[in-house]
């Protein structure tokens, strides 16, 4: 079957229509596409207001179609391009302010923009792989913001109409994350949107409006779940910039430590990536291996080695930015990296064979470390194992610095766990324990002691250094 050619459907429907149906639903006539860009609008003019941007900020309009939302900007002082396939469409944007190009998204390379917007358009480019190339672009093209706005699906259509093609909200999501770009703000648009209520528009449009604006107006936040319409603003992580997580700054000099300590072949960083990986294999070619809060990338890189695939995730855009780096300089093609939360995961059920949380459990809230052990469940296939690798809070060198005695408090260990407290959060979500052990510090002496004092009843806890958990689904 030939790809469908969007650029030509495009062409031949601005050419037939002159009206708000030309870039709408078609099929619901001029009025109602009228009345539902006139609640878009508003809807848009709140989370720009949210944003908080200067009137001059500059905006690109990708796929702008008839220039609706860049004529709403340029209304409003900003300052605005506007790109799409169709020139004619864009010979119907009258305002002399607005700079238009005839360019598909994905090979406009013509400027920076503070905010780069991609409204209804990104589920009309059917191909994946242009799909793709144009969210690159979109991230590429934009300093500060990517705002999207259509219909974010849990779950993938099994049909679409010729011209369209759906992803589902964690197809885009993840594709944006790639780029360094996380979601910050979701706002509903629309309600009653949604097939087959919205044949009626063009039967009862004003009415229909009304109720639209009526639930937006008195519960504009309270609809995400049933909306059938968002606005997601998605923002870059710059490098220089301080990320807030789990209410712990971390800097770029924190993640500069953990790649100089990784690259310097640090001892500490050498035991633990040995450590994790006894539990980890053996690894069969081809497995598809989780790293949550990757950081630098040690475990990750390390699985990498053994011809599996492996995805190493993290909250922070700047330890992203720099484990993807590495890997394309190393030229590591079985290893990506991509940022998101611990616990909300941008991945399919039952996935992965194996999932690690080396080091990350420590930096987790208490109900964040509870619903990411449920999101491996989740994530994990039937037999696949979970590997966690975290501090000992009874240890010695944790008591001294939880009381800022002797050794200094680490800042970023808000949650310490000992072996009892993750064994129930793993049992409670349907986790077999398989291995629950510790091992010793890397430090040479103090190793060598503590593996001696390690089984001493009631004081071998304070000898005990890390907990070392595998346990299946």
């Amino acid at each position: 079957m030939s790809e469908f050619n969007y650029k030509k459907y495009w062409i031949k429907r601005h050419n037939k229509i002159k009206d708000y149906s030309s870039v709408g639903i078609k099929s619901i006539g001029n009025k109602a596409n009228e009345l539902s860009y006139n609640i878009l609008l508003k809807r848009y003019e709140a989370v720009l207001e949210k944003l908080e941007l200067k009137k001059s900020t500059t905006f690109l309009d990708a796929g702008a179609g008839i220039g609706i939302l860049s004529s709403f900007l340029a209304k409003n002082k900003f300052d605005v391009t506007a790109i799409d396939i169709s020139t004619e469409a864009l010979d119907q944007i009258k305002n002399k302010r607005i700079k238009t190009h005839c360019s598909k998204i994905s090979t406009f390379k013509n400027g920076n923009f503070e905010v780069v917007q991609c409204f209804d358009v990104l589920y009309h480019i059917t191909d994946d792989g242009e799909w793709q190339k144009s969210i690159k672009a979109l991230c590429a093209l934009s300093k500060d913001y990517v705002i999207l706005h259509q219909r974010f699906l849990k779950i993938k259509p099994l049909i679409n109409p010729s011209h369209i093609k759906f992803r589902s909200y964690k197809d885009i999501t993840l594709e944006m994350q790639k780029n360094g770009f996380r979601e910050v703000l979701s706002v509903p648009s629309h309600v009653v949107q949604r097939v087959p209520i919205y044949i009626l528009y063009k039967i009862m449009p004003v009415f229909l409006s009304k109720i639209d604006n009526f639930l937006l107006k008195n519960w504009p936040f309270g609809l995400l779940g049933i909306s059938s319409h968002e606005i997601k603003v998605f923002k870059q992580q710059g490098e220089k910039e301080k990320e807030k997580i789990s209410g712990v700054i971390y800097n770029i000099k924190y993640f500069e430590k953990e790649f100089d300590g990784q690259k310097s072949n640090n001892k500490h960083y050498n035991n633990k990536a040995k450590n994790v990986l006894t539990m980890v294999l053996p690894i069969k070619r081809g497995e598809k291996i989780l790293d949550i809060g990757t950081c630098s990338g040690t475990f990750a890189f390390e699985c990498a080695k053994h011809k599996c695939n492996v995805i190493g995730t993290d909250l922070s855009a700047i330890a992203i930015k720099k484990c993807n780096e590495i890997s394309s300089k190393k030229k590591i093609e079985n290893v990506k990296f991509i940022v998101c939360s611990a616990d909300k995961q941008p991945f399919q059920d039952e996935h992965f064979d194996k999932i690690i949380m080396g080091d990350i459990a420590e930096h987790l809230k208490p109900k964040i470390f509870q619903r990411t052990i449920k999101e491996c469940h989740r994530l994990l296939k039937n037999g696949g194992s979970l590997i966690i690798y975290t501090p000992n809070k009874y240890h010695l060198f944790e008591l001294l610095k939880k009381n800022n005695f002797l050794l200094k408090k680490d800042p970023t260990h808000i949650n310490l766990l000992s072996k009892k407290d993750i064994c129930k959060v793993l049992k409670k979500n349907e986790f077999k324990i398989l291995e629950a052990y510790f091992r010793p510090s890397h430090l040479p002496v103090y190793g060598v002691l503590e593996e001696v004092l390690i089984n001493i009843p009631i004081f071998g806890n304070l000898f005990r250094r890390r907990i070392c958990i595998v346990a299946k689904k």
